[in-house]
């Protein structure tokens, strides 16, 4: 058994539950027109276009998962030794971000990928809050990822 499976399997066991909600669908026009992300502008030139309210998605869907993870206030993880080199990249905390473990599906144990969440407006339920995936770092040997999560 990897060390990989190992982790997911102490997470489903062991982690916290929460709600990883992924907001899908069709990609509207303005999205990185001339390199910004969303556009305000193409949004006025083109004004019988759908309108995106400034989430890139057109008829978006949300999908709902069920994940278990860990779940630390940032201050107690920088205080047991966050190295200086990830606090740089963080940047500025409060203290009501977290910093979130390990992601696994609660159904099967597999791994939950949030890679890119960080560019999106997807967000963790967690303890009735919702948070915004503010930097993704992977952890090492492939065990899963760190999450910091800033309160929406």
């Amino acid at each position: 058994m990897s060390k990989q499976t190992r982790f997911m399997a102490h997470l489903r066991r062991k982690g916290e539950e929460a709600i990883a909600v992924n907001t899908s669908g069709s990609a509207c026009p303005c999205w990185n027109w001339r390199g910004v992300g969303y556009s305000k502008e193409w949004h006025r030139l083109y004004p019988n276009a759908d309108d995106c309210n400034g989430t890139g998605l057109i008829s978006s869907t949300p999908v709902s998962t069920t994940v278990k993870a860990f779940f630390y206030p940032v201050g107690l993880v920088e205080s047991r030794g966050l190295p200086d080199s990830i606090k740089t990249v963080i940047g500025e905390r409060t203290d009501v971000d977290l910093i979130m473990w390990g992601t696994a599906k609660d159904s099967d144990g597999s791994f939950f990928d949030l890679s890119g969440w960080e560019q999106r407006e997807d967000y963790i339920t967690y303890d009735s809050v919702n948070y915004r995936a503010n930097k993704v770092f992977d952890l090492p040997e492939s065990l899963g990822q760190c999450i910091l999560l800033v309160k929406k």
